[in-house]
């Protein structure tokens, strides 16, 4: 079991949208089956309202594609938002939404992080912010690979834990040192 200190901990609930998640949404609509996605939306909201309840902060990230990305249209290779129906989730649209069923939790949340890449880290205030809070646990979830994308930018002042919310309504994988990336060890709930 893992003693996890809520007041030196953080919550970072990664891009719960309709885009990415709802089967009208455009990974839905691309032929992507959302079913596994939409499954996990009751498991975040466990999590975020357990947090609460011990005074962890919960962050979240909303994350945007612009119609106009010169650099996306730059790549070489072809990316995978140019294989979908549309571009996902544009600044304004129901896409880049919350799910319904979180969108109170994210209109309550402590801070709601804007983004423009995959990484929650970069090129947002996220950083910044974990350190005013005096942050040396980041808890990352989430419905999609952003989460994966979010850990290699995490500080190496701070400890890592990813929540696989598709298997458990805890986090599944714990720190083992102040490393990004730590290995997995646990699924049991944390100990408050």
């Amino acid at each position: 079991m893992v003693e996890i200190l809520p007041h030196e901990t953080a919550l970072i609930v990664i891009d719960p949208q309709n885009g990415m998640c709802h089967p009208q949404g455009t990974l839905g609509e691309s032929g992507i089956d959302t079913t596994r996605l939409m499954a996990i939306i009751p498991r975040l909201a466990e999590l975020v309202t357990a947090c609460r309840a011990v005074g962890i902060p919960d962050l979240w990230t909303r994350h945007y594609n612009l119609a106009e990305d010169r650099a996306r249209e730059a790549r070489r290779i072809m990316p995978h938002t140019k294989k979908r129906k549309r571009i996902a989730c544009q600044p304004g649209t129901w896409d880049s939404e919350f799910v319904d069923d979180l969108k109170p939790l994210a209109e309550s949340a402590a801070r709601v992080i804007e983004k423009y890449r995959w990484s929650a880290f970069h090129a947002t205030t996220l950083d910044t912010l974990l350190h005013a809070l005096g942050t040396r646990l980041v808890v990352v979830s989430g419905t999609t690979q952003t989460p994966a994308s979010t850990l290699p930018y995490a500080t190496p002042t701070r400890a890592t834990m990813t929540w696989s919310s598709s298997r458990t309504a805890w986090p599944a994988c714990v720190p083992t040192g102040r490393r990004r990336r730590s290995p997995c060890s646990a699924t049991m709930p944390p100990r408050w």
